[in-house]
């Protein structure tokens, strides 16, 4: 039923990364294991609907906060949310959690770029992956004057402690009205609010910006699903259908109609069938083509 809550058993453990950082870590299921990695401001509590949904259709999910953000450490300083550092963090997980098979990995947000990036830089750990709200980097610099404007946000938190007391000004009034469509927002301000933790999640644009527009990236060869929905305010289409050039295997493009920027929490239902028929190696819906998904309301 869709918006049920579905319990399952769930294994909480904490990997300690090489540098020292402590990721809570979740595994729950069994079958084919699926990786998901969210983004800013986010946590793993993210992807509660859709990892219930995965698993209950006969898949292990794993998945953890991302340093800096959730209930993960948040140490002080830029270099170390680099982002081949938070690449790293995904490699040394699945090799404390994983089962030594290849695995499906979802991005959302900040984590589609991780995904990527395990994807382009380890396809030996990964099977198949789904990008959802970005696309691959060279595909995003390159997705002209639009996604530059929407993405003006990104420069802006350049400015160190002066964007962190605006946007916590007034119970986070300027953080609310930026991420004004997240559905869990409370939660999110809540978070972001304690002691260094919008520093730290801010942290991921100021150690990255220059290397996403920088960086001589290479083509993923690994079987990748786009996903993107038509109200997101932050991203463009564009730079999500132009991944199709730096794929060097087999692509397929969903548009999730009416969905905003947070897809997985908004339409869960679609979001983990999408991933189950792609994970078990199924064209999206029904064939492999850019397709669209719901209905605008």
């Amino acid at each position: 039923m869709p918006g049920a809550t579905i319990a399952v058993d769930v294994e909480t453990r904490t990997v300690t990364t090489s540098d020292g950082v402590r990721l809570p870590v979740e595994v729950a299921g069994e079958g084919p294991t699926v990786l998901l990695l969210h983004g800013f401001p986010d946590d793993r509590r993210m992807w509660d609907p859709v990892a219930d949904r995965l698993v209950a259709s006969g898949h292990r999910v794993v998945r953890y906060d991302q340093r800096g953000l959730g209930d993960a450490d948040a140490p002080v300083g830029r270099h170390h949310y680099r982002f081949d550092r938070i690449v790293e963090d995904a490699v040394e997980v699945l090799g404390v959690v994983g089962d030594g098979a290849p695995v499906t990995v979802v991005g959302h947000d900040w984590g589609a770029l991780i995904s990527w990036g395990l994807s382009i830089a380890r396809p030996d750990l990964v099977a198949r992956h789904v990008a959802v709200s970005v696309g691959h980097p060279r595909s995003y610099r390159a997705s002209g004057l639009e996604q530059k404007w929407r993405g003006l946000y990104t420069i802006a938190f350049q400015a160190v402690g002066l964007v962190e007391r605006i946007l916590l000004a007034r119970d986070g009034l300027a953080l609310r009205r930026w991420a004004r469509s997240h559905p869990h927002l409370d939660r999110a301000v809540a978070h972001l609010s304690r002691p260094g933790r919008l520093t730290a999640g801010i942290n991921w644009y100021r150690a990255n910006l220059a290397l996403v527009f920088l960086r001589r990236w290479r083509d993923c060869a690994v079987p990748t699903l786009g996903v993107h929905g038509t109200g997101d305010v932050y991203l463009t289409e564009r730079q999500i259908t132009g991944s199709a050039r730096f794929v060097d295997a087999e692509w397929a493009y969903v548009r999730v109609v009416g969905a905003r920027h947070w897809v997985p929490v908004e339409r869960p239902d679609e979001i983990a069938g999408l991933i189950a028929r792609w994970a078990a190696g199924a064209a999206p819906v029904g064939r492999t083509a850019d397709v669209a998904v719901g209905a605008a309301g």
